[in-house]
């Protein structure tokens, strides 16, 4: 499976994490920070897309997540953007009226990745599933343990504040 990584923050490696733990070791990443934290990996740092992928999973700063699904949809069949997918509701808006939005799914809580294999093979005698629903409740102070809360996206109502990470 060939796979795009755009960004390489906490949530990127957290990807990269999950996806080796699934048999995946092999990415393309765009991303300024070259902070690879786990070993066992070919990461390949790249510049832009060289190559069509299966899946791209954006992970970039929330506040470029429309630019870089701008720039990278057409290189995929399916793509994954890191919640919250947009700043806003206009920025979500005009951005979703320019991509295919049946190929674009927006994440959920890595903190509940090892359910994924259980998820996998709960699915294995369904042709497709059609919805999926879940809950989360958390606690936010718990998220972010070791960073400032009063300093961030999620401190500016501009922004959407702690809505737009829930």
């Amino acid at each position: 499976m060939k796979i795009l990584l755009k960004g390489l923050g906490s949530i990127g490696n957290k990807y990269l994490k999950v996806l080796s733990q699934l048999g995946i070791n092999n990415f393309d990443v765009i991303s300024q920070r070259k902070n690879l934290l786990f070993d066992n990996l070919t990461v390949n740092f790249i510049d832009e897309p060289k190559d069509l992928y299966d899946l791209i999973i954006i992970t970039s700063e929330t506040k470029n997540h429309s630019r870089d699904l701008l720039s990278l949809y057409k290189y995929a069949d399916l793509i994954l953007i890191e919640k919250p997918a947009f700043s806003n509701y206009e920025e979500a808006k005009m951005t979703l009226r320019n991509v295919n939005v049946e190929n674009i799914f927006v994440s959920y809580p890595l903190t509940q990745s090892h359910l994924f294999p259980k998820v996998q093979t709960m699915c294995e005698n369904i042709d497709s599933p059609n919805l999926i629903h879940a809950k989360c409740l958390s606690w936010f102070p718990s998220w972010r343990t070791s960073r400032d809360l009063s300093k961030g996206y999620w401190n500016d109502p501009s922004q959407g504040g702690v809505v737009r990470e829930l």
